[in-house]
């Protein structure tokens, strides 16, 4: 069997190889346990939201720290006591 790219792919892909579903939704979609509105609403927003990486711009120690996340270019100022203590700028 061929994919969409060309590359051929084997004929015994699992069920999880061809979902393109994140696994958080369909563990939901899946589950016969009890799922807290608050958990449910944590999965789905997570799952909305994209994965990325951060650097550390700028660290006021104590305080905050200034990121920059390299897949977007956006920038974040982050009110952050702990971790602004030990981060160093290009973290």
């Amino acid at each position: 069997m061929a994919r969409d790219d060309g590359i051929p792919s084997s004929s015994t892909e699992t069920t999880s190889e061809k979902n393109t579903q994140p696994i958080g939704l369909e563990w939901l979609a899946t589950t016969e346990a009890d799922v807290s509105d608050l958990d449910r609403a944590y999965i789905e927003t997570a799952c909305r939201s994209p994965m990325s990486v951060f650097a550390v711009e700028q660290v006021r120690p104590g305080r905050s720290l200034d990121l920059k996340d390299v897949l977007t270019g956006r920038r974040f100022h982050v009110f952050e006591q702990g971790a602004s203590q030990s981060v160093r700028p290009a973290d």
